[in-house]
C-alpha cells in the first residue's frame, strides 16, 4: 500500500516543492504533497500539489 498524502513543512521558504522534492516525488507518483511553510512571510501558508513526470500541479485543498 502507498500513503494517500506525504507531508512536511519549508521553514525559510514558500510551499512550493523544491527540486528535492520534485526529485524524491518520483518514488510516489501517486500521492499528493502537502507542504507547509512556517516562514512568517508566508504567514504561515499550507499547499497541495501532484507531482508526476517532474511536473508540478496545484490541487485544491478543503475543509470540512
Amino acid at each position: 500500500e502507498f500513503p494517500l498524502v506525504l507531508y512536511h513543512s519549508h521553514t525559510a521558504s514558500r510551499p512550493y516543492p523544491s527540486a528535492t522534492d520534485i526529485e524524491y516525488a518520483a518514488a510516489f507518483p501517486e500521492v499528493y504533497h502537502l507542504i507547509v511553510s512556517t516562514d512568517p512571510r508566508f504567514s504561515p501558508a499550507m499547499r497541495c500539489y501532484r507531482i508526476v513526470d517532474g511536473q508540478v500541479v496545484g490541487q485544491p485543498l478543503a475543509f470540512t
